[in-house]
């Protein structure tokens, strides 16, 4: 193909800018009020909050019910 030709070249698509910075937006806003509306024990997808913690939590429980 002819490397000076626009027609060798496919248009980039930008279709997602504006919901991605929407989104963003949104979710710095929500980001400090959602904390304090979200129990404790739920971790996926929180800021802050590990995964590894509830996995530490399960092991632990598993432990006390073969105890028992």
């Amino acid at each position: 193909k002819d490397s000076m030709s626009c027609s060798s070249y496919r248009p980039i698509s930008l279709l997602n800018a504006d919901y991605k910075l929407y989104t963003g937006i949104l979710a710095k806003r929500l980001g400090g009020a959602i904390g304090n509306l979200i129990h404790l024990d739920q971790k996926g997808f929180m800021k802050g909050r590990q995964l590894h913690e509830v996995t530490h939590k399960l092991f632990a429980a598993i432990d006390l019910a073969e105890q028992e």
